[in-house]
């Protein structure tokens, strides 16, 4: 009786760190969406309007295809991605843990063998896609950013791709090219740290660390909605 009453003194003890681990986590999070994190000393501007588009677990980068952005993506033709389509607006991608991001669409369907490769590191991917005119939906919040910062922003995504772009072969993923990604991912780098430092590496103020959506999303507010 006294060893079950030590283990269960123990598991509590255990599960009491747990939660206080996370509740650090989170609030780190929170704090982190609105602290100034360094960011490239660029001059800002609106010339050109990029995309964030916000699912219920990352977000993901849009931006316009101009000439320049074709020009620098077109190695993803190669992978059958239409980044010359005459109709083609947009290039969407986001990067993040590899067999959570192919896998998981909602919250609910996170297994555990993907939450814990997301926790403790996985190897990372990117996302890739292209979308006609779009109109405003609800999901994207535009953000206006000078040439240099979005020749910036450009170059920090394309150097996730590596030199060579290589495809992740995942004939049940029904939208999107996923492509091997330079980095991996953890509880610290996640795919919504990696959008706050591709922004702060363009010179685009933003949060110190941005690990999951409200994080990037009170980083919008704060530095791009008023809130500052």
């Amino acid at each position: 009786m006294a060893l079950l009453s030590w283990l269960g003194k123990l598991f509590l003890s255990l599960l009491a760190a747990l939660s206080a681990l996370v509740m650090v986590y989170l609030a780190a999070a929170l704090l982190g969406g609105v602290i100034a994190g360094d960011h490239a000393d660029l001059p800002d501007g609106n010339a050109v309007t990029i995309g964030l588009v916000a699912g219920p677990i990352h977000n993901d980068f849009l931006l316009p295809l101009d000439a320049e952005t074709r020009d620098q993506f077109a190695v993803l033709s190669l992978s059958d991605v239409p980044i010359s389509h005459p109709q083609a607006e947009w290039l969407m991608v986001g990067w993040g843990a590899r067999e959570f991001y192919t896998t998981v669409g909602d919250y609910s369907e996170v297994s555990w063998s993907a939450a814990r490769r997301a926790i403790f590191g996985d190897q990372s991917v990117l996302r890739v896609d292209v979308y006609g005119a779009l109109g405003d939906p609800d999901v994207v919040t535009w953000l206006q950013l000078s040439p240099a910062q979005y020749r910036a922003l450009r170059h920090g995504i394309r150097q996730s791709f590596g030199d060579r772009p290589e495809v992740v072969p995942l004939p049940a993923v029904a939208r999107g090219t996923f492509f091997a990604a330079e980095g991996r991912f953890d509880l610290l780098r996640t795919c919504n740290a990696w959008v706050g430092a591709q922004l702060r590496n363009a010179g685009v103020p933003f949060g110190r660390w941005t690990p999951i959506p409200t994080s990037v999303t009170l980083s919008l507010w704060r530095f791009h909605s008023g809130g500052n």
